[in-house]
């Protein structure tokens, strides 16, 4: 749909509502130009729909939860292994970090870097692969990174408002004071294209 809420289409199959559905697609991430979406089909399939043609096809299989760096090259999935890459069409798939736990891939604005939640903290990951270093971590649940578009601000869900589930907060991107944006439940923000919204 456009960002206000107009233009609403269906861009794949319709399905019985079930999980066990294998067409059950979820997950959804938007191409930097706007001409695709890449998503999960049934739990462990990666494809990817034409916004032009409708047409869909398999990326990959093993992974979900994929996300496009910001220049639409690469994406980053969440595999049985832990965080893996691949270029746009599928092709050279390679493991980022081995963490049984990690999910939710999002790249940094710059692409150097692949944000991720293990277990409750959120830790960072070179593009290329390496060493992991640790973003935020303390006595609270810390998920759905995302940046925005300028790489100043990183948002994120977390438990530490007290209401027995999960806010938005944002911090410094370098790190810092933390800030409460929602005070009733509320995961995976998105930042709008100028930044200027969370969504």
């Amino acid at each position: 749909m456009n960002e206000d809420g107009t233009g609403l289409r269906q861009v794949t199959p319709t399905v019985t509502g079930e999980m066990s559905d294998t067409r059950y697609a979820y997950d959804a991430a938007m191409s930097p130009d706007g001409s695709s979406i890449a998503y999960t089909r049934d739990g462990r399939f990666i494809e990817s729909v034409d916004l032009e043609s409708g047409e869909s096809r398999t990326l990959f299989e093993g992974g979900y939860e994929p996300t496009f760096s910001p220049d639409g090259s690469t994406i980053a999935f969440t595999s049985v292994d832990g965080i893996s890459a691949m270029n746009a069409d599928g092709s050279d798939v390679r493991l980022l970090a081995r963490e049984e736990s990690a999910f939710g891939a999002t790249f940094t604005p710059d692409a150097t870097r692949v944000v991720f939640n293990i277990d409750g903290y959120i830790v960072a990951v070179p593009a290329t692969g390496g060493e992991t270093t640790v973003v935020l971590r303390d006595q609270f649940w810390n998920a759905d990174p995302t940046f925005s578009p300028d790489g100043s601000t990183l948002a994120f869900s977390s438990n530490r408002g007290g209401n027995n589930g999960s806010e938005l907060y944002s911090m410094p991107a370098a790190g810092g004071p933390i800030t409460a944006l929602t005070d009733t439940y509320a995961v995976h923000p998105q930042f709008n294209a100028d930044g200027s919204r969370i969504i």
